[in-house]
């Protein structure tokens, strides 16, 4: 068998992998659904239910945007900031069709519309100083988060939040179907979808993981690769900006601290679901059950009584923990 069969897209070695590799992640899922059914008092409730699946989209749609940037073997560490920026930019012009006395509708869409060309803006800076100058997406994206987190404080006085927002926004995402599926969880789901879809259906999927499997290869394919990373970038940053429309929609209050930890939440989500820092190897089903996982151990850490900066530390051990083991396979497979 040549190695191109191997590598090749939807191979059966490389399905009977993923296919492993999910019923894994779905039995640890289970796992730690149980350990806190066990020990964490309520968990197991209605209303943590609610609160987790609720607060899981947060983490989730950073996460989809950060899987298509991280198989291509890049990492876009702005989305938090760029999360507080759209939040930020969308309350204070949501303020200001309330001050005018617009109705709700136009003053929502006005809000959403912001939000998302806050975070196609900052995609865009991403995208061109990346594939413009060669500098390295973690350096640039790392200025770009400390730009967009300052750039949210700026639209506050001494950091103070924006509260002017129609109440009707936070009605209608904090609606359960049923009582029991939250809207917000649906958007999620839908966004996965979305998002899966494109990734394994559409040549900008096929040009996402050749780019990330082996970008030298890709230009000698014909793929504009500085073209396509644009778009990469532009993609999550129009997720994020869409995020932090919803959390300001959530929380019926824009704050420029909304978006503090989840960075470091959705690297979490990605990496536990299977994607490679490598480059050319993700999956949406992947990271939305490590999306699923994150909520849930933050979650869980919370009704056991636990410190809100143990959150944190298991975050940030879990982001060792997996990234190690990805570096010492990729090692073992540099070395065959």
């Amino acid at each position: 068998m040549s190695a191109s069969e191997v590598h090749a897209p939807g191979s059966a070695g490389r399905l009977a992998r993923a296919i492993g590799s999910r019923y894994r992640l779905a039995a640890l899922t289970l796992i730690v659904i149980a350990f806190f059914g066990a020990t964490a008092p309520g968990f197991l409730s209605r209303p943590t239910w609610i609160a987790v699946t609720t607060y899981i989209p947060e983490i989730l749609l950073l996460a989809l945007g950060e899987t298509v940037v991280v198989i291509t073997a890049g990492i876009d560490l702005s989305v938090g900031g760029v999360l507080d920026f759209s939040g930020m930019a969308s309350g204070i012009a949501m303020q200001a069709a309330v001050l005018h006395h617009e109705p709700a509708a136009v003053t929502i869409a006005l809000g959403a519309l912001v939000a998302l060309a806050s975070g196609v803006g900052w995609g865009l800076v991403n995208g061109w100083i990346i594939t413009r100058t060669r500098v390295t997406p973690f350096i640039v994206t790392l200025g770009t988060l400390g730009m967009a987190t300052g750039g949210a404080y700026l639209f506050t006085n001494n950091g103070s939040s924006v509260s002017t927002i129609p109440a009707q926004l936070g009605q209608w995402t904090n609606t359960s179907i049923l009582g029991w599926v939250p809207v917000l969880f649906l958007i999620g789901l839908l966004a996965s979808a979305l998002i899966g879809w494109l990734l394994s259906r559409t040549r900008f999927g096929v040009r996402t993981y050749a780019i990330g499997s082996n970008m030298k290869s890709a230009v000698v394919a014909g793929i504009n690769v500085r073209r396509h990373l644009l778009w990469v970038y532009v993609l999550s940053g129009l997720i994020a900006g869409a995020d932090g429309f919803l959390v300001t929609a959530r929380f019926v209050t824009a704050s420029p601290l909304a978006g503090a930890d989840d960075l470091l939440s959705a690297i979490a989500a990605v990496v536990i679901g299977g994607a490679s820092l490598f480059g050319g190897k993700g999956t949406i089903t992947g990271t939305f059950l490590g999306s699923v996982i994150i909520g849930v151990l933050l979650s869980g850490l919370i009704l056991l009584g636990l410190e809100s900066y143990w959150q944190t530390v298991a975050t940030g051990l879990v982001i060792v923990l997996v990234v190690g083991a990805d570096e010492y396979q990729h090692r073992e497979r540099s070395d065959l």
